[in-house]
């Protein structure tokens, strides 16, 4: 049976799809899998100049792109404050499971900024007979004020593993906009999804090692006990930053996503000089200056 994987993909976020996918592929081979790739964007870019790459990875692979209609864009809520952290276009997640051609009855959501290191049998093969999704607790349990049970955990929606039929049949999408229009959260999508899955214990909460947040060890609040085995990590889930392209990252966790980059078309992507010594100097020497400090902090997080 094909395994359908979709990711929304758009802006900066095309060649980390790309190491993404690599992964999934590489790791993966005996699964039958199609690719989805859902963007308000075209399909010029080095994604999709560089497929036969990923061809060469997989021999039992298909690719499909889905570019999302502007009326359904129209339809997202707009995100709450003057500055908001994420995009309108992040709640385009909502929207994947009515977007498809060929639509699946259940299929793995992947954030672009994923990487795979183990195969994904036992996800895949996991049941969703009476659930509509299977995800992973976030490092920080945040369900406190959504209307539920303080007993329950907040899941990350990166990594979901959907019942495509479900979402679709309990008018999951509709009800996210409307606690989102209504309570204006943060963390839109996400925080959306917890709110009305588990008002109606519609979620099953699997293991970490399936959305291992590239910071869980620092910033967890030890509401999960988890054993932390590299050997036994499925999927690592680069959320925040620094990103393992940008200057800032260094350590195993982001090693891990660069050795998968150095085997795509892509391996001079990251920037080559990846010491933090250079950016604790700087600060060092703007340490008198707070707002030039903050403002130099943030370039090289985000670079």
């Amino acid at each position: 049976m094909t395994k359908t994987v979709a990711y929304l993909v758009g802006g900066d976020n095309w060649i980390p799809c790309f190491v993404s996918v690599y992964s999934l592929l590489d790791n993966n081979q005996n699964a039958d899998i199609r690719v989805v790739i859902f963007s308000e964007e075209d399909q010029n870019n080095h994604f999709f100049s560089n497929t036969d790459v990923l061809k060469d990875v997989h021999s039992n692979f298909t690719l499909n792109f889905i570019k999302i209609p502007q009326q359904e864009l129209e339809k997202l809520p707009t995100p709450p404050g003057e500055d908001p952290m994420f995009p309108k276009a992040v709640n385009a997640k909502l929207l994947i499971p009515k977007l498809f051609c060929d639509p699946p009855q259940n299929f793995l959501y992947l954030d672009p900024d994923t990487l795979i290191l183990n195969n994904l049998d036992d996800l895949f093969e996991r049941s969703l007979s009476k659930t509509t999704i299977a995800a992973a607790p976030d490092a920080q349990n945040m369900i406190a004020g959504l209307g539920v049970s303080l007993k329950k955990q907040y899941f990350n929606t990166g990594v979901m593993y959907v019942n495509n039929r479900r979402w679709l049949s309990t008018d999951v999408t509709d009800a996210c906009f409307r606690f989102i229009r209504e309570r204006k959260p943060i963390y839109m999508d996400q925080t959306s999804l917890n709110a009305v899955l588990h008002r109606r214990d519609d979620v099953d909460i699997i293991s970490p090692r399936y959305n291992f947040i590239r910071s869980w060890k620092t910033n967890s609040d030890n509401n999960i006990v988890f054993s932390f085995d590299w050997n036994k990590i499925n999927i690592i889930h680069y959320a925040g930053v620094p990103k393992p392209w940008h200057y800032r990252a260094e350590g195993t966790v982001n090693d891990y996503w660069l050795s998968y980059c150095n085997r795509t078309p892509f391996d001079d992507f990251y920037p080559k000089h990846r010491s933090s010594k250079l950016v604790e100097y700087i600060e060092a020497i703007l340490k008198p200056f707070p707002r030039l400090r903050t403002i130099a902090k943030c370039i090289y997080q985000n670079l």
